[in-house]
């Protein structure tokens, strides 16, 4: 058994930080059998009632998720669409199967390039579903193709401000990424993304005092900071199954990353050997 009080989410931009103040967490420990998995009708009133909390829960850490996918994954050919039918579709199962019918045929067009994406549907006011869809490191395609090719309705390209930089991408695109969250955690399929994106690195720590203040009293990196509290369990009582939870502090921390990424990287190093023949050309000494 392992414990730690920091988790450590680092994604391309952005490194976040959550400290656990009062106490360690344990992880890496033997969980007994558990019994088997029930389905939905067969729990009673109370652990239904927990179980849609749970969904709900599981739907709400969601959007720090995608926010941090589209972080480690976005770039320059990235394109940001929302597509739309031209009937008041209405029935989500439908709909989605239109929607992995129209992936299907993007990645039949685009042939041997690898298709990187994540979208959501969401529910316009009058009841119309419509999706939001992110393509990642994609080449261009006009937009008469992508309508001929998602060929239910209307495609719009949405277009990231200037003035958003590029540690706030991720957040920009993502509050499209979690509306109706409660409504999508009645539905068995409310998000979809391809198997080959860039996924976060997370580490657990046990950092000390002076450590967690170091990255805390950062000004030049530090984005944001937030004290809260969180219910963890700590047990479960073996006579009467009660969860037994405590409440501890926590601090919730976004630093700006220092390193540059591989394509900066290879960039600046183009830049410096253009550079040298320049100088090298002007001054035959050098």
């Amino acid at each position: 058994m392992k414990f730690y009080n920091t988790k450590e989410i680092k994604s391309k931009n952005i490194t976040e930080y959550i400290f656990n103040i009062d106490a360690l967490t344990a992880y890496d420990f033997k969980r007994r059998p558990g019994r088997k998995r029930r389905d939905f009708e067969e729990l009673s009133s109370i652990e239904k009632s927990e179980s849609m909390q749970r969904r709900k829960a599981y739907y709400q850490d969601k959007r720090f998720e995608i926010k941090r996918i589209i972080d480690c994954n976005y770039d320059d050919k990235s394109t940001f669409l929302t597509l739309t039918f031209k009937e008041n579709l209405q029935n989500i199962e439908t709909a989605n199967r239109e929607f992995t019918l129209f992936i299907k045929r993007l990645k039949r067009y685009l042939k041997n390039q690898q298709l990187k994406y994540i979208a959501t549907w969401e529910l316009q006011q009058r009841g119309a579903i419509h999706y939001h869809l992110v393509l990642f490191s994609v080449p261009y395609i006009k937009n008469d193709k992508l309508s001929e090719i998602w060929s239910n309705g209307f495609i719009k390209i949405n277009k990231i401000k200037e003035t958003v930089k590029n540690e706030a991408v991720g957040v920009y695109i993502t509050k499209y990424f979690v509306k109706d969250l409660e409504k999508k955690a009645n539905q068995k399929k409310a998000y979809f993304s391809s198997r080959n994106l860039i996924k976060p690195k997370e580490t657990k720590k046990k950092l000390d005092f002076d450590e967690m203040n170091d990255i805390l009293t950062d000004e030049e990196d530090l984005l944001y900071i937030k004290n809260f509290t969180a219910k963890e369990l700590i047990e479960i009582d073996a006579a009467t199954g009660e969860k037994i939870y405590r409440i501890v502090n926590k601090i919730y921390a976004i630093k700006k990353n220092k390193n540059l990424d591989l394509q900066n990287k290879k960039n600046v190093l183009f830049l410096k050997r253009e550079r040298q023949k320049e100088l090298c050309t002007n001054n035959p000494q050098i």
